[in-house]
């Protein structure tokens, strides 16, 4: 496999096979598109990894994929009610 085909498929949402640059990132660290976390989330009041069904107390929404430990969400802008974190303000006026 070609370095190409790595970077394309990483960008590529597991429950809507859409290509996206934004995801959500739990303590699981399986990726989902925001869109698909969104919808979960707000809409069907849903908090748990659709990949392995692990309970995501929080999520980040990020551009680079890297392990959930690592990341710093505490200094992220949140949106509390559905404990969604935002690595930038980009991500989060695209959420809004």
């Amino acid at each position: 496999m070609d370095s190409t085909t790595t970077k394309d498929s990483e960008k590529t949402c597991v429950l809507c096979c859409q290509d996206n640059d934004i995801f959500a990132l739990g303590k699981c660290d399986h990726p989902v598109c925001y869109r698909c976390s969104t919808k979960m989330r707000v809409l069907c009041d849903q908090k748990y990894c659709a990949v392995c069904r692990e309970e995501l107390d929080k999520v980040v929404f990020i551009k680079k994929l890297e392990a959930f430990q690592s990341l710093p969400y505490q200094h992220f802008p949140c949106e509390k009610k559905h404990d969604i974190y935002f690595a930038d303000e980009i991500i989060f006026a695209k959420y809004r």
